[in-house]
């Protein structure tokens, strides 16, 4: 440990009777178990709702493939979200001369959000947690030290979500992913699907999708005359809006249905990256400032935080998913892989 290291370590340290806050510490687990539970229940059932509701994947098939990448999301990289979170939205130095009243901020920034979350939930809403935290934490440090236990900065990159690469890393990023996504899809998904379906599929299937592609083209036709003795308006929306009464090709169905449960995987993973770090990190600021006395916290995120973090979202989403599954999933719009109405 350097000079200025050690400076800094003693300047942001202060002794206080551990077995006093002990409270705070308990409460802090069980209010961080109650956040993480709800947010299983409403953020993570948004992810995999429209696969649920088009039938993609049945309730218990999205519990699993939630469970298993969310946990890969929290544990491969969600620490560095969760040191963001916990010393990078308000000024710690602040608080160097009384470390508990960070300590017990954390308590009520877990204790907020939770009941937020829970109401959320039973109200069948879709809310945003990494709002929620933000707001709680914003909340506390306004309250405690005004407009200047704020770092600004820091808060509006992680509104924005701007907050880990720089643009032009992220545009990079994300094109990296969407060409690999599109070349796998492409040259593997399709081939093996178009193969299954051919294989799968009935003359009487075939007869049945030929008389309906016939009616369709009969449809269109007369449509299509009407449009031209419509106004401009009319015939504008006519052709914007879906045709409630189209059949869909069931190869084009089914083809979307695997893209669509893909998307949702990685929206799995990086909501587990993410919020799920973001839910765990007044937990670790707690116990950081608990253990060391030092509100500065320079500790690694302890594996198990991550993991209990984890296992907390995993038993909302078990127990309670189901609520915002079937909002987001059947009673928003009528969803299938390929169009929505």
């Amino acid at each position: 440990m350097d000079t200025t290291t050690l400076l800094t370590t003693i300047a942001t340290s202060i002794d206080f009777d551990r077995s006093s806050v002990l409270w705070a510490l308990i409460v802090g687990v069980i209010l961080a178990f109650l956040l993480g539970a709800g947010m299983g229940a409403n953020d993570v059932s948004n992810a995999f709702g429209t696969s649920v509701g088009s039938k993609v994947v049945t309730v218990i098939q999205a519990y699993i493939l939630a469970t298993i990448f969310e946990t890969l999301g929290a544990v491969l990289v969600g620490w560095s979200v969760t040191d963001t979170m916990r010393k990078g939205i308000i000024d710690t130095s602040l608080y160097s001369n009384d470390a508990m009243e960070l300590l017990v901020g954390q308590v009520a920034i877990l204790g907020g959000c939770a009941a937020w979350l829970m109401l959320a939930t039973a109200l069948h809403m879709p809310v945003s947690t990494t709002h929620s935290l933000m707001g709680a934490t914003l909340g506390f440090s306004l309250t405690r030290k005004g407009f200047q236990g704020v770092q600004w900065k820091m808060l509006g990159k992680v509104v924005l979500y701007l907050d880990r690469l720089a643009m032009w890393q992220s545009i990079l990023i994300a094109l990296g992913f969407g060409i690999v996504a599109a070349l796998i899809i492409q040259f593997i998904v399709k081939p093996r699907l178009r193969a299954r379906i051919a294989n799968s599929s009935s003359n009487h299937n075939i007869k049945q999708m030929e008389t309906v592609e016939s009616e369709t083209e009969k449809k269109i036709d007369v449509e299509s005359q009407t449009t031209k003795r419509s106004s401009g308006i009319k015939s504008f929306f006519n052709w914007l809006l879906p045709d409630r009464t189209r059949e869909s090709c069931p190869e084009t169905v089914r083809l979307f249905g695997t893209i669509q449960l893909f998307t949702a995987c990685c929206a799995g993973f990086a909501h587990g990256a993410n919020d799920v770090s973001n839910a765990i990190a007044p937990l670790a600021a707690l116990i950081s400032i608990y253990k060391s006395k030092n509100v500065q916290q320079n500790e690694e995120v302890p594996i198990y935080v991550i993991l209990y973090g984890v296992l907390a979202i995993c038993a909302g989403l078990w127990l309670l998913g189901h609520r915002v599954i079937k909002t987001v999933g059947t009673k928003m719009s009528e969803i299938n892989p390929a169009r929505f109405d």
